[in-house]
């Protein structure tokens, strides 16, 4: 090594070359420099107008810099606070939504689509841009991060920086852990709410959704739970019958659901009673209710069935409201609900009438469609007792139906439907390699012979004949030798004998 370059070659990190030999830092050598912090600078620009952006200070270590193994600045080179905190217009886009429209522009894989935010991921992905293409079944990471001053997750304060999704508090500071209180106030103590809270325990016998509680618009720490596991479900809709939990018979998977300006939590497991839970406030009144099952388990054959009935263990409700809104928000007390009482009919076959009262009811038919009906009261639901109440004590926008169509089972089938097999086509070609076609039909022939055709739907508990509809087929081998003009005209073949 060159002399006047002695001293300046670092062999390992606690050691320099010197007169050609490895020897310590302070050996002879340029003593240790630790750095020091610049100043801060001026604050960034934020990086939202509105709704809660994101702004730094940052310095450098190079005041003066680490030389000769001294050691790097200790503490962080950036602070964040949190900026333009008020809420945006109403009308104005979600943020993350923003970013994933500026893709709606830029070619995706040769093609030009629209996007929208994608939330399903995993809680590690959730500072990540994930979008999905409206109208098509997928869905794709378009930055590696979002902009910074994104929430984490909706509903939550919490917000992603650098791609890290960093806590807020309901105060708006970074790494805060305040929190809202029952009814919605910041740091509070619950000393400014009113707690309403019931039990639904009537019983029922018939398969249908019974309104549990009513809550009206604006509600917070919503909480319902079943006091014991069983074999009913919660569901929830609006005053327009628009489900948004467990509708039409489907019950939904538990998970997180989006919908009245809040996120329900619904936990269901098989050895915890279900439960649902959100902090609201809702935008929208809403009818809690509890679904009934009549389960069927089939035995040695199809005609053995054995019916097991849900039964109801009790359903505790809660959910506040602020008493600064008290006189705003017009809440009734709980106390009265629709139940059915379902009739057996009176005849077996034909017309009937229901003449006393008989759990469960019975479907007008033995088979296909059929009209089951039942009779509809006002009741009492701070007894587990059924008590009858006038109607004008309950709400007639939440009466159930008192009647509704029923399928007990498949009639029988009949004998004539068969699946008919079409003759083969001509081959597809008139000479050389050829495929050629058939088809399979629903259909019965009528009593003088005639075959009449149906939708293959009608067939479906048919058993299909294990046929090929296609085949190859060859009428011979095409001429070997076309004589063609060199320009466009007509051209001949062999002569046939």
């Amino acid at each position: 090594v060159p002399l006047t370059l002695m001293g300046y070659f670092l062999a390992f990190f606690w050691q320099w070359c010197r007169r050609g030999q490895c020897v310590k830092y302070g050996d002879h050598g340029p003593k240790p420099v630790n750095g020091h912090w610049s100043a801060w600078s001026e604050w960034s620009q934020c990086t939202r107008t509105c709704g809660g952006g994101v702004t730094y200070q940052e310095r450098h270590c190079n005041n003066p810099k680490p030389q000769y193994g001294g050691k790097f600045c200790q503490g962080s080179s950036r602070i964040y606070e949190l900026c333009n905190n008020q809420p945006c217009p109403a009308s104005s886009l979600d943020f993350r939504a923003q970013q994933c429209a500026e893709y709606n522009s830029k070619p995706f894989r040769g093609w030009y689509y629209k996007w929208k935010p994608y939330t399903k991921v995993e809680e590690e992905d959730r500072c990540k841009l994930y979008c999905t293409a409206e109208d098509f079944d997928f869905f794709f990471a378009m930055s590696s991060k979002v902009k910074d001053g994104t929430l984490c997750s909706p509903n939550k304060y919490d917000v992603c920086i650098d791609g890290i999704c960093e806590q807020v508090g309901c105060d708006h500071g970074l790494g805060s852990k305040a929190v809202l209180d029952a009814c919605g106030v910041c740091k509070g103590d619950n000393s400014t709410c009113k707690f309403f809270k019931g039990q639904y325990l009537i019983q029922h016998k018939a398969n249908d959704y019974y309104a549990v509680v009513t809550i009206p618009a604006g509600a917070r720490s919503i909480h319902l739970q079943e006091m014991q596991i069983s074999t009913s479900y919660l569901a929830v809709r609006n005053l327009s019958k628009k489900y948004y939990l467990t509708g039409d018979w489907t019950i939904d998977w538990p998970g997180k659901f989006p919908f009245a300006g809040t996120v329900f939590d619904y936990q269901r497991s098989f050895n915890h009673p279900e439960s649902l839970y959100a902090a609201g406030p809702t935008n929208e009144t809403l009818v809690f209710e509890v679904s009934f099952l009549l389960f069927i388990l089939p035995l040695m054959s199809i005609t053995e069935l054995i019916l097991l009935q849900g039964r109801n263990p009790g359903i505790a409700w809660e959910y506040t409201f602020s008493k600064m809104n008290e006189n705003k928000t017009s809440v009734k007390k709980h106390s009265h609900s629709w139940v059915t009482v379902q009739s057996e009919c009176s005849a077996t076959c034909g017309g009937g009438s229901s003449n006393e009262y008989f759990f469960p009811s019975q479907c007008s038919k033995t088979c296909g469609r059929g009209v089951k009906k039942r009779d509809v009261y006002c009741t009492s639901t701070s007894s587990p007792k059924l008590k009858i109440l006038p109607e004008s004590m309950c709400s007639q926008d939440h009466k159930p139906e008192s009647q509704q169509t029923c399928v007990l089972g498949r009639c029988p089938k009949n004998d004539r439907l068969q699946w008919v097999i079409a003759s083969w086509s001509e081959c597809s070609a008139s000479c050389g390699p050829a495929v050629r076609k058939r088809e399979l039909k629903c259909g019965e022939k009528s009593i003088h012979g005639k075959l009449i055709t149906f939708p293959q739907r009608r067939c479906r508990n048919i058993k299909k004949p294990n046929i090929d509809l296609e085949e190859a087929c060859n009428n011979g081998p095409c001429p070997s030798q076309t004589l063609y003009n060199m320009v466009s005209g007509w051209y001949s073949s062999p002569w046939q004998q």
